[in-house]
C-alpha cells in the first residue's frame, strides 16, 4: 500500500491506521467486482450480437 498510494510509511503497521483503512478497502473491493460482472456481462452480450449478427456459431 505504500508504494500504491505513494505513501511516507506502511499505514497497516499502527492498528488504528489499518482499522480506518479497512473500510476503504472492503469498498473498492466491492466496486471491482461489480464492475468485473458489469464488464464480463457485457461482453458475453456483445459476443452474443456479433454471432448473431454474421450467423456464426461457436465451432
Amino acid at each position: 500500500m505504500k508504494q500504491s498510494f505513494k505513501l511516507p510509511s506502511n499505514p497497516m503497521k499502527n492498528p488504528r491506521t489499518a482499522d480506518e483503512w479497512e473500510s476503504y478497502l472492503i469498498e473498492k473491493r466491492t466496486e471491482q467486482t461489480r464492475l468485473t460482472n458489469a464488464l464480463n456481462v457485457a461482453e458475453t452480450e456483445i459476443n452474443d450480437r456479433v454471432y448473431r449478427l454474421f450467423d456464426l456459431t461457436p465451432d
